[in-house]
């Protein structure tokens, strides 16, 4: 399905396939920082359809400036965004403790995975290398954690859906997200993979032409709501 890319684009990491026993406490501070980066520019309210907080309040005697109410919408905007960011991670957590203590669904109706590249150290690693578990003690010291991802897999139409995306921006242009979207292909989990599948968000147009540069088709008949766009790669 996915085409070879450069290596020398990719050197230096290594994706990782996240057992139960392992946490996303790194995988969370690169879903929160690559999240924050893309959506830093819009209105969580206008834009993004987020609820506003609460009105915090102000002493009567107290003046406000120009500049002043400024820095409280910006920060009340950060406050918005870093809420429901944290309540999305959130259902990423929960899904994957729940897999470690339950284990995978026994109904064989889905397959959940949990991938992260992680940066090597200099020198170690020409191309973004494959570890097919990830079976170090919890005490190991891990490379840093650059990328994440959370896909589910449906044996019975042979496609995948990914739930969760993303890169630490400052790794962005290094194959990494494109290394996440194929994980399942790549890595030799479903190499007949026959689709895969995204929902992103109509104003993401760094995420649109991302999935649009790795090959992915809109199909947007299937949006599940009005803001979102679906990508296919088939």
């Amino acid at each position: 399905m996915p085409s070879r890319q450069d290596p020398q684009s990719q050197q230096g990491y290594t994706l990782v396939k996240l057992l139960g026993h392992g946490n996303l406490d790194a995988a969370k501070q690169i879903f929160l920082r690559s999240f924050h980066h893309q959506y830093k520019k819009y209105d969580p309210v206008m834009d993004l359809g987020l609820k506003p907080l609460k009105p915090l309040k102000v002493e009567p005697s107290l003046e406000t400036t120009a500049d002043s109410n400024n820095e409280d919408n910006d920060n009340d905007n950060h406050r918005i965004l870093e809420a429901f960011l944290q309540m999305a991670f959130a259902e990423e957590v929960g899904r994957f403790v729940k897999i470690h203590n339950e284990g995978q669904p026994s109904n064989g109706q889905c397959i959940e995975y949990f991938f992260q590249v992680e940066e090597s150290k200099k020198g170690t690693r020409s191309s973004i290398s494959l570890a097919k578990d990830d079976n170090r003690d919890n005490t190991e010291k891990a490379a840093e954690v650059v990328g994440y991802a959370s896909i589910q897999y449906e044996p019975s139409k042979n496609h995948c859906y990914i739930h969760q995306l993303g890169v630490c921006p400052k790794h962005w242009g290094r194959g990494i997200g494109r290394k996440l979207v194929f994980a399942l292909v790549e890595g030799g989990w479903h190499p007949d993979l026959a689709s895969i599948s995204v929902l992103t968000r109509r104003i993401n147009q760094e995420g649109i032409d991302f999935y649009k540069h790795i090959g992915f088709e809109e199909v947007s008949f299937q949006a599940k709501q009005d803001d979102y766009l679906d990508f296919t790669k088939f």
